[in-house]
């Protein structure tokens, strides 16, 4: 997959918003290329709207329930 690939990017979100993992170790874990990238593409995923989306609504039930 992509380093950018959108399942990445929002599991990166997910991971960023509900635990204190840094962006080396989501970098690390997920093959996402540079640490600064992690930011920039959960900052766009947030800023198109990727909260509302079902798929992140269904990780977010799956991952705290």
């Amino acid at each position: 997959d992509l380093k950018s690939a959108a399942w990445k990017v929002m599991l990166a979100a997910v991971i960023k918003g509900h635990t204190s993992a840094t962006n080396v170790w989501i970098t690390e874990k997920l093959n996402m290329g540079i640490s600064q990238a992690v930011s920039q593409n959960v900052g766009k995923f947030h800023a198109a709207g990727g909260r509302e989306t079902e798929a992140y609504q269904e990780l977010i039930i799956n991952i705290t329930t």
